[in-house]
């Protein structure tokens, strides 16, 4: 088979030119075979046995997002080694696989990064010590610095292994940016992440605001019946309004699993009270001593409670008392998410708690989801 070169016009001291030519018997993402301008240029040069690779892959999506630069990657893993590699990593840009280019560049360590720098005429390429050098680290960003960011560099950060809920916010500042009048491109870019994220809150962001954008659901950004309830307790405990709350405040701790349902079930119905009341039940049973009682009644509850953030809280409570490994109520909690219509929220703590009583894999900043 051919091998097939890409040549990199560079630019040399003396005015000439002076091409790099990078080999490989298989490109994919649309290789141009000529640069002739003045992008600053990435060779990244990797194994796809390494999980070393694939960090750096995925974090050098976000640079080939950038208008001034070119990312190429090379390896001499064989094609469909390479073919399955860029599918799991979703990478973006060029990649050439069985390349001997890879040896001649006599790289120390794998992955190893080289910058072509045409603009400054240098016609070596220069090894890169860190990514971070070249690739900001996203996972200290503040909010203020997501919502200055680009689209180039939002569908970056978004697509990243940064931080799950500052990426949350990343989607959201990306509807922002595109808004309706863009509204079908945002659908089909999110239509090509969310069945291979894997950060449930980040899925639930994006199918919430790819329904918004749709038309099929207004923003769920309102509070539930319970937190707000919850939060006017907090300011104004003494109000009459509260009295039931108080009253069950004072005694909820001693009570057992059977008598928390109990008063659950008492507290159906509209009135803001009973929302708190049936909320507070929902954590006092995710911490009972009597997790197998405690099980059936949360069950109860994640299933039928009118109020999204009890159902949150009740899904969250079933990881707290069940076992890892659990099938029977993953399965059902795998099966209430697929109906869930609060989808920005509930509908990712169901599958949160479905993957972690599955395989006991937790995420650290799920905790700060809840509303």
């Amino acid at each position: 088979m051919l091998v097939t070169t890409i040549l990199l016009a560079i630019l040399a001291p003396n005015g000439g030119s002076a091409p790099l030519e990078l080999e490989a018997r298989h490109w994919f993402n649309n290789p141009v075979f000529r640069l002739n301008d003045d992008r600053r240029v990435f060779v990244v040069c990797f194994d796809c046995d390494k999980p070393e690779s694939r960090s750096a892959l995925r974090k050098l999506n976000r640079l080939a997002r950038k208008p001034s630069v070119v990312v190429i990657g090379l390896t001499r893993d064989k094609r469909e080694d390479c073919e399955r590699f860029i599918r799991a990593n979703r990478i973006a840009f060029t990649i050439g696989a069985e390349s001997e280019t890879v040896r001649q560049l006599k790289p120390r360590r794998l992955p190893a990064i080289y910058e072509l720098d045409r603009a400054q005429r240098e016609s070596e390429p220069n090894e890169i010590d860190s990514l971070d050098l070249i690739v900001p680290n996203w996972d200290d960003i503040a909010r203020q610095q997501i919502e200055q960011m680009e689209e180039w560099e939002l569908r970056a950060f978004v697509e990243s292994d940064a931080l799950g809920l500052n990426r949350c916010v990343g989607v959201e500042r990306l509807w922002g940016l595109l808004g309706a009048d863009r509204a079908e491109e945002f659908v089909q870019y999110l239509d090509s992440l969310i069945e291979t994220e894997e950060h449930p809150w980040v899925r639930g962001r994006m199918r919430h605001l790819q329904w918004v954008a749709k038309g099929l659901i207004p923003l769920q950004d309102a509070p539930s019946e319970s937190t707000a309830a919850f939060l006017e307790f907090r300011q104004n405990p003494d109000a009459d309004e509260w009295r039931k709350v108080r009253d069950f405040k004072s005694r909820m701790s001693a009570m057992p699993v059977t008598e928390l349902l109990d008063t659950y079930r008492r507290n159906a119905g509209p009135a803001r009270a009973g929302a708190l009341i049936r909320r507070l039940v929902t954590d006092q049973l995710s911490t009972a001593g009597d997790r197998a009682a405690a099980r059936t009644a949360l069950l109860e509850i994640v299933a039928a409670d009118p109020d999204h953030s009890v159902r949150l809280h009740a899904a969250g409570g079933l990881a707290q008392v069940c076992e890892v490994g659990d099938t029977v109520v993953a399965d059902v909690l795998e099966s209430l998410a697929q109906s869930e219509p609060h989808v920005k929220n509930v509908r990712p703590a169901m599958e949160y708690a479905s993957q972690y009583l599955r395989t006991g894999a937790t995420i650290d900043e799920a905790a700060a989801s809840k509303p």
